[in-house]
């Protein structure tokens, strides 16, 4: 969460992932605060679409900005933050010799409840996905059918422009607002059945005990045997390792 002052009013922006509605909390907190200070308050939701190990140049070259707001000062005043990003005036650390050509990302203006919403429907949206795909996975190996195959001819189509996760252990969350609680709770508080997201989340667990399951099955008896696993971190190109699946 950042500040961004002036004299007589403050602005205040999430900037992570939080629960649904926390703007509005906020904001009727600070509110109160303010009587006593004379300060006027505002909030703003502007969340972050970092992957791990690709989080820098996420930030710098971003393929979206959302920013949540309820008024037009507070929507100002971010434009004036991500102006030198749209605008390509900034010092960038990954391309020393200067940034490739790309397309000005779209500066994606909502309503803050609609961008906290945005952040948790993304985090559903993959794990579904990668739900997806694990379960396509158990029926290829079912048939003797090649996942990556299967997967790779998905995802070149138009039915999945922006890419498809690729099978694996499941997808892992640093917090618990990270992954499908947020969502839960907004939607049943909404009065929204919400059973799809549950049966995503339970195949997302399953994954781990479906893999020694296959360990069981080619060496039968697996106590007191050493099996080396090539490959700790929750997906390629990162050396994370908080909360992988590998550790289950």
């Amino acid at each position: 969460m950042i500040g961004l002052e002036s004299r007589s009013s403050k602005l205040i922006v999430e900037k992570s992932t939080v629960p649904l509605q926390t703007g509005g909390m906020l904001l009727r907190a600070l509110t109160a605060y303010g009587r006593k200070t004379g300060h006027k308050y505002h909030v703003a939701s502007n969340p972050e679409f970092l992957r791990a190990g690709t989080a820098i140049r996420d930030f710098m070259h971003p393929d979206r900005i959302v920013v949540g707001v309820d008024d037009k000062l507070a929507e100002q005043r971010l434009r004036e933050v991500y102006a030198p990003l749209g605008a390509g005036h900034f010092s960038c650390p990954i391309h020393s010799n200067g940034c490739p050509k790309t397309s000005v990302p779209p500066l994606m203006v909502t309503r803050v409840n609609s961008a906290e919403l945005i952040k948790h429907a993304c985090n559903s949206f993959l794990a579904l996905k990668i739900s997806y795909a694990n379960l396509i996975a158990e029926i290829c190996e079912g048939l003797r059918a090649d996942v990556d195959e299967v997967i790779k001819a998905m995802a070149s189509g138009p039915e999945d422009r922006a890419g498809f996760p690729w099978a694996g252990p499941g997808i892992r969350w640093l917090l618990p607002t990270e992954g499908l609680t947020g969502v839960y709770q907004g939607g049943e508080k909404a009065g929204v059945n919400m059973s799809l997201l549950r049966d995503v989340e339970a195949i997302n667990r399953e994954q781990v005990e479906r893999i020694v399951e296959r360990g069981r099955r080619a060496l039968w008896v697996l106590n007191g045997k050493r099996i080396a696993i090539l490959g700790l971190a929750f997906k390629p190109g990162t050396d994370d390792i908080r909360f992988a699946p590998s550790f289950n």
